[in-house]
C-alpha cells in the first residue's frame, strides 16, 4: 500500500514538474523566434552636417528632422538636404544651432535655435524668423530656444534660456511672456510639457 501511494505521489510530482516546464516554454519564446531589432546609424559620411544631434522629429509626410549643432538637417530615406544660416539671405535659419523642432497641428514645422524661433514655410522653402528685440515688448523674450509645444487649444508655447517662457498668438504674430521672477534678467525653460488632458473645474 505505502509502495503504491509512493508510486502515485511521484507521478504527480513528474505531471505536475512536466506541465509548469512546458507552460514555462510556451510562455518565452526561444533564442531562434525572438525578433532581433538592429540599427544604422546615419554619419558625416552619410550626409549629416554635424554629429551632435540636439533634436529629432518626423513629420506628418514621414520625413525626419534633425537639429544639429551645425545647421537642420532633413533625410527622405535616401538622402540629407541641410539648411543653415546665411547672411545675405533674410529667409535662411537664423541660426545653426539648432535646440528644438515641433510640428504642430496644421503640419507646421518649428524650429528653436540659438538665435531665434524659425517657422518652415514648405510651399516657398523658405524660414520666417521671430527674434527679441529690446525695442519690442511683443517679441520673442529670448533667442535661445531650447523647447517649443502646442497645447490643446492650438496655442504654441516656446521656452527660452534667456527669456523665460512664451506664448505666442500666431493671428497678430506677439508673444506674451511668463517669468518667475519678471526682476530677473535670465529665466531658463528648458522643456515644455505637452498638455494632452483637460482640466475640469
Amino acid at each position: 500500500m505505502k509502495t503504491a501511494f509512493t508510486t502515485i505521489l511521484l507521478l504527480v510530482v513528474l505531471t505536475i514538474s512536466a506541465s509548469t516546464t512546458l507552460s514555462a516554454q510556451k510562455s518565452s519564446p526561444s533564442a531562434s523566434s525572438r525578433q532581433t531589432i538592429t540599427f544604422d546609424p546615419l554619419t558625416i559620411e552619410d550626409g549629416l552636417s554635424q554629429s551632435s544631434v540636439f533634436a529629432i522629429v518626423q513629420d506628418r509626410r514621414g520625413l525626419m528632422w534633425f537639429g544639429t549643432w551645425d545647421g537642420l538637417n532633413m533625410y527622405d530615406g535616401y538622402q540629407f538636404t541641410i539648411y543653415k544660416y546665411n547672411p545675405q539671405n533674410p529667409y535662411s535659419l537664423s541660426g545653426n544651432e539648432v535646440r528644438a523642432l515641433y510640428e504642430d497641428r496644421q503640419g507646421v514645422l518649428w524650429v528653436g535655435t540659438m538665435d531665434g524661433l524659425c517657422r518652415f514655410d514648405r510651399e516657398k522653402e523658405r524660414f520666417i524668423r521671430y527674434r527679441h528685440d529690446p525695442d519690442n515688448p511683443d517679441s520673442l523674450a529670448g533667442n535661445k530656444v531650447r523647447a517649443i509645444a502646442e497645447d490643446h487649444n492650438g496655442i504654441l508655447w516656446v521656452g527660452t534660456e534667456d527669456g523665460g517662457l512664451n506664448r505666442f498668438d500666431r493671428r497678430t504674430g506677439q508673444f506674451f511672456h511668463y517669468r518667475h521672477q519678471p526682476e530677473r534678467v535670465f529665466q531658463k525653460v528648458f522643456s515644455v510639457l505637452n498638455e494632452v488632458k483637460k482640466t475640469r473645474f
